[in-house]
């Protein structure tokens, strides 16, 4: 797509109400649906961590996106491919400065080139 005409369709969805729990359960096999809500009390919990999903036009003005492929070690999230992010820490004003600092530690991008759209669920 045309980095000009992804742009026109971001302004789109600015300002409209995030379908979030919902939509997500219509995308999930039932098991997993199960087991979320089986895990209601242990999610509350659990860490949180922010990502940032990248954009940006090539040199041919064609919208792409940046993924990143995190190392090989023992854990769950090893070798996956991934949008650049990570954990909060106890710097982090909120998750969407979470995101960015992680972006900018992992990809480089510095966190003053960047324009925050608006959070997802």
């Amino acid at each position: 797509m045309r980095f000009e005409e992804f742009l026109k369709s971001v302004s789109k969805i600015k300002n409209i109400p995030l379908p979030a729990e919902v939509s997500h359960f219509k995308m999930v096999p039932p098991f997993r649906q199960e087991l979320l809500k089986k895990q209601k009390e242990a999610i509350k919990k659990a860490k949180h961590a922010g990502v940032l999903s990248l954009f940006y036009p090539d040199e041919d003005m064609e919208t792409k996106f940046v993924l990143i492929l995190r190392k090989t070690y023992k854990g769950v999230h090893s070798a996956q491919v991934a949008f650049p992010g990570g954990k909060l820490e106890a710097q982090d004003a909120s998750l969407r400065d979470t995101a960015l600092r992680e972006t900018f530690e992992e990809v480089g991008v510095p966190i003053d080139t960047v324009q925050i759209v608006r959070s997802i669920s």
